[in-house]
């Protein structure tokens, strides 16, 4: 089959991006309550900008929301602030693809002016162009920091403290306003005291989705990601109940969109049940494509040799010396030269549960980091 033929044949999906992990959908069943409780935190910056510093933690596990809401909370922001005519940006950085402070000041310096030089800059330098650039813009920042225990894992929460603090440093208005999203509340502990205080009082709680409402979250993607009559009833409710012990809704439209892929692969023009039988052996809601995308290269040949040391040894723990060995054979066979210390990288996969493996498969780790090392990206169906 020609490659033509493989990329404009008949398709279940009238638009994948609609399962997309970034995509905010017009409503969002099952949150209404944190988005007016966010927007309520947030309010004052459209009300009386520049009176006061507003801030948000939300919390939850992985695939409740969270991002969701945060993205959502700034478009009606900027929708907002457009009708009064408030100079008002909303940014978005994941905190997990950032190794410290300096790259999310630039990160958020690039969103605001994307010709702002890279490099060049120290930490406090890249404060202080930030706060010039709100001041000469007369600019009301809201920032979201996602994955904000990351910064802690790599000694990055002064950002975290001076980001909340900055109208203070500069004796201005309140011109940044911040919402963390973290999966826990223990990240609050690892904060000094002045920063937890402020922060105890505005979190938002994100509660696992029951079955019920996965059904309805996946129903509602169903309807805008697949051509009607694709995805029957059934085939809805099944993935909402593969869903449901862990509440994750990621992981639900995770294995929607490999059903409807194996669907595509067969050349058929419906999702079966045994299209997400295929999709649920396939996948795991430990093992995510964009927590493979976001490793360097070392990292993903270290995870690669962590899967490899757990299939072929039975046991539940591996020490560094013993997995060095596996690393440097992967890097052997991708021609690339071993790095002297792993320790950096074993603490970035720790980090993300990768280390270990939780409760996943390592024959599905190993074959999902064997793909992306030789592709570049996670085909589907292998």
């Amino acid at each position: 089959m020609e490659l033509r033929e493989v990329v404009f044949k008949p398709s279940v999906f009238r638009d994948e991006g609609k399962l997309d992990i970034h995509y905010v959908p017009p409503r969002l069943p099952h949150r209404e309550d944190q988005l007016r409780q966010l927007a309520a935190l947030f309010s004052s910056v459209l009300t009386s900008p520049g009176s006061r510093m507003c801030r948000a933690l939300l919390v939850g596990g992985t695939g409740t929301g969270k991002t969701a809401v945060a993205l959502k909370l700034g478009e009606v922001m900027a929708e907002e602030a457009r009708k009064r005519r408030i100079n008002l940006r909303y940014v978005y950085v994941n905190s997990r693809v950032l190794k410290d402070g300096r790259e999310v000041l630039n990160a958020v310096l690039t969103a605001l002016v994307p010709s702002f030089p890279r490099r060049g800059l120290g930490y406090v330098d890249l404060l202080k162009a930030l706060w010039q650039c709100l001041e000469q813009g007369d600019l009301q920042l809201v920032v979201t920091l996602d994955e904000a225990h990351y910064l802690l894992a790599r000694q990055a929460k002064e950002v975290i403290y001076d980001l909340l603090r900055i109208h203070e440093q500069f004796r201005g208005l309140k011109r940044v306003h911040v919402a963390l999203i973290s999966r826990s509340e223990g990240f609050l502990q690892a904060l000094d005291k002045a920063t937890q205080s402020t922060l105890k009082a505005s979190v938002v709680r994100f509660p696992k989705y029951g079955a019920g409402q996965l059904y309805d979250i996946v129903k509602a993607r169903v309807e805008e990601a697949f051509h009607e009559g694709a995805v029957g009833d059934e085939v809805v409710r099944m993935v909402a109940d593969l869903a449901s012990p862990w509440g994750d809704a990621r992981y639900a439209l995770e294995l929607l969109w490999r059903a409807g892929k194996y669907a595509d692969f067969e050349g058929v023009d419906q999702v079966s049940l045994e299209h997400v039988r295929k999709a649920k052996a396939d996948t795991h809601p430990e093992v995510r494509r964009e927590s493979l995308y976001a490793l360097t290269l070392h990292q993903r040949l270290l995870l690669l040799a962590i899967a490899r040391f757990f299939k072929r040894v039975e046991k539940a723990y591996a020490s560094l010396s013993e997995l060095r060995r596996e690393y440097e054979l992967a890097c052997e066979e991708y021609g690339v030269e071993a790095k002297e210390r792993l320790d950096e990288d074993v603490e970035a996969l720790h980090g993300q549960g990768l280390v270990g493996l939780l409760d996943a498969p390592a024959y599905m780790v190993e074959r999902a980091v064997e793909e992306l090392l030789a592709t570049g990206r996670l085909r589907w169906p292998p």
